[in-house]
């Protein structure tokens, strides 16, 4: 580049600030820059507003005198350098997406839920929900398993699961709610005593998933308990789990024969 007839070679920055310091610089140690209209001002001096202008400040002032429009060389302040956060989003009224809580298509099936008045359905709902609570029990996932069978949390709540542990189906008329909806006293009772008959594997399951459920403070925590398994060689017996499952498919069946029945006879 040429400053005053004089070729200067391309160089580093810094080494270029340094040398137009250099330059601009009168006998006196003074930069003159425009802003002060040919008036020198010494580095670090205090200006009349009782600013201290920074070595930074007047190397740009005095780039901006040297190369003018020409050469429009820009030195950005770090404000200018600045990144928007998620703050500065959120306050302007951006609304920031969240993302979706994954779902396993294999476990839907035990949200499903049923009309406590149609008995049929409550089968076919639990008929569907079985499959993914072997899934769970094969996995040893024993906090899922007790999660789906007690309809806890805003995915299972008033499934179809935990509607055939309650009395009657929880409805309000109780027995003779019952026997309205299946046709008479004596069906209402054959239905209730099948229920519960599932209602009582369904709790022994339960209980299991309870007593072999493991409690970690975080994530960290977890994953030092399946290292330490891992290196043990220790594996978990799901051996029991899988029998008291096995006798919930068959008390489900069980009260499947006699909803199909019950259907059949209205």
């Amino acid at each position: 580049i040429m400053i005053a007839g004089t070729r200067i070679p391309l160089v580093p920055l810094e080494l270029a600030l340094l040398l137009v310091s250099a330059l601009c610089c009168n006998s006196s140690g003074f930069i003159t820059t425009p802003t002060t209209r040919g008036l020198a001002s010494p580095l670090n001096s205090v200006t009349p507003d009782g600013i201290v202008p920074s070595e930074a400040t007047g190397r740009r002032s005095a780039l901006a005198f040297i190369f003018g429009s020409g050469l429009a060389v820009a030195i950005p302040s770090p404000s200018d350098a600045a990144f928007p956060t998620i703050d500065d989003y959120a306050a302007n009224g951006a609304k920031i997406p969240e993302a979706p809580p994954p779902v396993n298509p294999k476990l839907a099936a035990l949200s499903a839920k049923a009309d406590p008045t149609d008995v049929p359905g409550i089968s076919a709902a639990i008929q569907a929900s079985l499959p993914a609570v072997g899934e769970l029990v094969s996995d040893a996932d024993w906090a899922g398993t007790r999660s789906a069978l007690r309809g806890s949390g805003p995915t299972y709540t008033g499934n179809a699961l935990s509607m055939v542990r309650k009395t009657y189906f929880g409805m309000a008329g109780g027995k003779g709610g019952l026997a309205k909806a299946v046709g008479s006293t004596g069906q209402a009772n054959t239905v209730e005593n099948a229920r519960q008959d599932l209602a009582s594997a369904l709790a022994e399951l339960e209980d299991f998933a309870l007593e072999n459920t493991s409690l970690f403070f975080n994530s960290v925590d977890k994953k030092e308990m399946e290292k330490l398994m891992a290196e043990t060689g220790y594996k978990e017996n799901k051996e029991e789990g899988r029998k008291l499952f096995v006798a919930v498919k068959s008390y489900a069946t069980d009260f499947d024969i006699i909803a199909v029945g019950v259907a059949k006879s209205k």
